[in-house]
């Protein structure tokens, strides 16, 4: 089972990660914006287009791949959130006196000895 701590390291680095991700994207979707702003005549419009869907693709995937850091962040706070209530409940459990009652009490689970029957045949 992970510690909070654990679960909290997996945040951060996920945390730099989409930031490295959001600044990938940014200088992808700058060179998109960049190749199509550009003159025709420089270079061939094929190559542009080329370039053009490639850039988009890029993106495309650190789109899906940022999503999927934001999934796993989600998943992870929520885990952190279930192992923190745990934690909280076992140290109140561990807190609370034991509770024993009185051999009579109603609570006690009774015993009973099944009557037998004779049979007359």
């Amino acid at each position: 089972m992970q510690t909070v701590a654990s679960l909290e390291r997996d945040l951060a680095a996920s945390r730099k990660e989409i930031e490295r991700l959001m600044d990938s994207e940014k200088t992808a979707r700058a060179n998109i914006d960049n190749s199509e702003t550009r003159s025709p005549g420089t270079r061939c419009a094929g190559q542009i287009d080329v370039e053009i869907v490639n850039s988009r693709a890029e993106v495309q995937r650190l789109d899906s791949e940022i999503a999927t850091h934001r999934n796993r962040i989600e998943f992870n706070r929520q885990r952190a959130q279930e192992l923190t209530e745990l934690i909280e409940r076992a140290r109140r459990d561990s807190l609370r006196p034991k509770q024993t009652q009185p051999a009579g009490s109603p609570n006690q689970a009774k015993r009973t000895v099944p009557s037998r029957k004779s049979s007359s045949t």
